[in-house]
């Protein structure tokens, strides 16, 4: 993803497993403002409901890559104010083939990829099949006196295809895959001093820390040539997603983050005096299932060429939270006795859904042999609903539904000046949507306002060029963000923090969900690529890359 220009990522743990992705200056946060796909399908585990929920598709299992920016992006949703990243799994092979990569590493690192698969002509049409595996484990690279740092994923999968033997070309392809990912990792960080004396050393109280999820996700595709200026693609697609982050939450009864300059509270954190410790079970379940079809439809209209595109999507997603806490007293030692689990479903408890339905339609016209114009619209509408009855165990907790319907789109245009450069432009309206949670509890909030959904406006005009062996591109954007969605805001100015009307607690920080001001983003992309292989004659590829992106943006 680094090499793609306008395209920021920023990890969290060193290895990747949890990417904070920002495409043109949007917000990065857990890449909650990007549409995250696999194979074309929503991939977050409730892209609508909770779009950040710790899981990326796995990079190195992939076969490529897309990223969407600017106009192009009309068939994509629903948050379309930065872009779209598409990763493509490994595709059946034509041709029956077995792969097999194994690398070995410091910190006991391997990692291993095989599959095998292809494609076989019988009486009934031709059949397809992949069969395929990924694993990854190590040690970590942090250091912690009573645990481990490190983690273990697998991720296997399933494709099977047929295309029959039938007058107009026709295909179905079913996949199946799952991820099995736990890591030792923690939400503490460490005070500065520390940090200067050993940067890679853990307290001794995140020891238990660990996230186990369990991700699973499938789609039966069938594809139809209507003729020959008619395809039909249709199909329904689920994905499921459990994680359980069971994390440092209070020493002695307070947050770490809010007595960080206690000396004797850093002496419990580091094993070396007795206290109590308190982990929580951050222990939610994800769903996400959707039927969607898509008619390319090619029409002479006016003299004019036009490719038409329209889609439409059934979605729904949904989260639910079922936390609990477990305690510890730890000795003088640093030992800790005995887990003392507290009452499920008693730390944040809560349904979320969205039912979602959403329609695009996009065209292709063809000016003339150079020049084609493409505009597009795309409309969503959602309903959510929102249930935190069983967190406060009275029949009086929040709860409520509400709708949002959202209309997006642009238009773009495509010049071929001549057969190595095209120069390529266009204006785009995107948004962000908000989540059930803050949508509909922001409301009557005492302080707090009526969220609305984050829009943009973005603009963008580049150039391409390709002779040979050489390749560059280049282009300048500027998007105008409005509403800005600001999640975990403590800059509310509230002189007091306003209290729960149905409870008398304060507000926690990560409910202050609102509408917060403009931003503006002003960029240049810039990629160039020399492949020395073909520059060569060679039978080989030898391609190098370089690539820069400036962006100003201010909010």
């Amino acid at each position: 993803l680094r090499r793609v220009p306008g395209a920021y990522v920023r990890p969290e743990d060193g290895y990747g497993n949890f990417p904070n992705i920002s495409l043109r200056g949007v917000d990065m946060g857990r890449s909650s403002k990007v549409t995250i796909m696999e194979d074309g399908i929503l991939a977050a585990p409730a892209t609508y409901t909770a779009p950040s929920a710790y899981y990326s598709p796995t990079i190195e299992r992939m076969s490529g890559l897309e990223v969407i920016k600017g106009s192009s992006q009309v068939k994509y949703g629903p948050h379309t104010t930065g872009g779209v990243i598409n990763y493509l799994s490994t595709s059946i092979p034509d041709e029956v083939t077995t792969y097999s990569k194994t690398y070995y590493g410091e910190f006991d690192e391997l990692v291993s990829h095989i599959y095998h698969g292809g494609k076989v002509d019988t009486a009934s049409g031709k059949i397809g099949y992949l069969v395929e595996g990924y694993y990854r484990d190590t040690d970590g690279f942090k250091e912690l006196s009573h645990g481990d740092t490190g983690f273990t994923r697998s991720e296997p999968m399933i494709k099977l295809s047929w295309e029959p033997n039938t007058s107009n070309y026709q295909s179905f392809e079913l996949k199946l895959g799952s991820t099995d990912f736990d890591a030792n990792e923690t939400y503490l960080g460490i005070r500065d001093d520390d940090f200067k004396s050993n940067p890679y050393q853990r307290y001794a109280a995140s020891r238990n820390d660990e996230i186990n999820t369990y991700a699973s996700r499938g789609y039966l595709r069938h594809f139809i040539e209507l003729g020959s200026n008619a395809s039909l693609k249709t199909t329904g697609y689920f994905t499921k997603f459990h994680r359980n982050w069971f994390k440092l939450d209070k020493v002695n009864g307070k947050s770490p983050y809010k007595e960080w300059d206690d000396a004797g509270y850093r002496d419990v954190l580091m094993g070396n005096a007795a206290g109590e410790i308190a982990l929580k079970n951050n222990n939610r379940d994800y769903s996400g299932q959707g039927i969607e079809s898509v008619l390319n439809y090619d029409l002479s209209l006016g003299g004019l060429e036009n490719q038409i595109q329209l889609g439409a999507r059934f979605h729904s997603d949904d989260i639910d939270r079922f936390q609990w806490a477990t305690k510890y007293n730890q000795a003088d030692d640093g030992s800790w006795s005995a887990p003392d689990n507290g009452p499920k479903g008693a730390k944040g408890d809560r349904h979320q859904e969205t039912d979602a339905f959403s329609l695009y339609l996009e065209d292709r016209i063809a000016v003339n042999n150079q020049l084609a114009i493409i505009p597009g619209i795309r409309y969503e509408s959602m309903d959510y609903s929102y249930d935190e009855n069983t967190r406060y165990n009275t029949t009086k907790a929040k709860k409520g539904d509400r709708d949002l319907d959202v209309v997006t789109g642009g238009v773009g245009f495509s010049y071929d000046m001549n057969e190595s450069l095209n120069v390529f432009g266009g204006v785009y309206a995107g948004a962000s949507l908000p989540g059930p949670r803050s949508y509909i509890k922001s409301k009557g909030k005492p302080g707090n306002q009526d969220l609305e959904e984050e829009t943009s406006t973005s603009f963008e005009l580049g150039a391409r060029y390709e002779q040979e062996a050489f390749a560059v591109t280049g282009a300048v954007f500027y998007t105008v963000l409005e509403d800005f969605i600001v999640p975990d805001n403590y800059g509310t100015g509230f002189e007091e923090w306003p209290t729960d009307p149905l409870t008398g607690e304060p507000i926690a920080p990560n409910e202050a969900t609102e509408n917060d001001g403009e931003i503006s983003s002003l960029g240049l992309e810039l990629q160039a690529a020399y492949d020395f292989g073909i520059a060569n004659g060679a039978d080989y590829s030898l391609p190098v890359h370089i690539g820069i992106t400036l962006t100003n943006a201010e909010f």
